[in-house]
């Protein structure tokens, strides 16, 4: 898991980890990511979501 300060191991599948969020603030748009929706910059050309910190999440 990515943060604004740090990386933190998780182990779990990402299915369990996203039940164990508060609902309405994490969104899945990927297979392979869960994102706060607190921390989205820019929604880019419909495939692409702009994070803080940089981050890039393909939808």
């Amino acid at each position: 898991m990515h943060t604004t300060k740090r990386e933190i191991l998780i182990n779990g599948t990402i299915s369990e980890i996203m039940a164990s969020l508060e609902r309405g603030q994490f969104f899945m748009p990927h297979a392979s990511f869960i994102i706060n929706l607190e921390h989205v910059r820019t929604l880019e050309n419909l495939y692409t979501i702009q994070m803080t910190g940089g981050y890039e999440i393909p939808l």
